[in-house]
């Protein structure tokens, strides 16, 4: 599986969680990948959203985060910087959507809607394959992924929801109900609740790809038993 996937990271070698992402329990359609920021997690949703995108021609997905902000100056730029450009055609401004050369496309925006318009009007009438959601922290409510997941009814499949987020909120957040509710199949790791699937991720997963001595530095830094080690 590791080899399979370098083909759809750049090169990357993938970390255990990145694969575990992609491997484990494979009959849940709602997956996320939470963790520290570095572990690798918008790396691995990226490389999934290429990679079905490539293995069912003419799919669609909605790549995005919540503010158009951050999805235009960010969530583009990761795609791009993640994505052989010789798979793709163009990238369409107005439909802010990239185009593979499979006929398989891309939206990549941002989800919040404008003053005065209806909550989910970003993505009203979108008929998808597959969602893929970085931060997903940012999203107000668990509600956001119901609407979301009413969108994949496209033909080809998949018609997954992926999702990454940070591990950083307080016990009243959705995200944190997600994991406290599920059933651990491996503590502090691995947890599922019917169809979804959450993924613990850590910084030392991720360190060949990090620079050298990031991730000793860091734990210099925060030493066992501090707060944010």
């Amino acid at each position: 599986m590791a080899e399979f996937l370098t083909e759809y990271m750049g090169g990357k070698v993938p970390s255990e969680a990145q694969v575990r992402f992609v491997g484990d329990l494979p009959e849940c359609r709602e997956r996320y990948f939470l963790g520290t920021p570095g572990c690798g997690k918008s790396t691995a949703l990226i490389a999934e959203v290429n990679r079905y995108c490539l293995t069912y021609p003419g799919s669609v997905w909605l790549l995005a985060r919540y503010t158009e902000t951050e999805a235009a100056s960010v969530l583009k730029g990761d795609f791009e910087k993640e994505t052989p450009r010789e798979i793709l055609t163009r990238w369409d401004h107005e439909e802010r959507r990239y185009y593979y050369r499979n006929s398989s496309s891309v939206y990549i925006h941002g989800l919040k809607p404008a003053e005065g318009q209806a909550p989910f009007s970003k993505f009203a009438g979108y008929n998808l394959s597959g969602v893929g959601i970085s931060q997903a922290e940012a999203l107000p409510s668990y509600e956001w992924v119901g609407r979301l997941q009413e969108r994949l009814r496209h033909a080809n499949p998949p018609r997954l929801f992926l999702a990454e987020g940070n591990v950083d909120v307080t016990r009243d957040h959705w995200l944190f109900k997600l994991v406290d509710s599920a059933k651990v199949i491996e503590e502090k790791r691995l947890y599922q609740s019917g169809p979804r699937m959450v993924l613990i991720g850590r910084l030392a997963d991720n360190a060949g790809n990090l620079p050298a001595g990031f991730v000793e530095g860091l734990k210099k830094d925060y030493p066992f038993g501090h707060p944010q080690h």
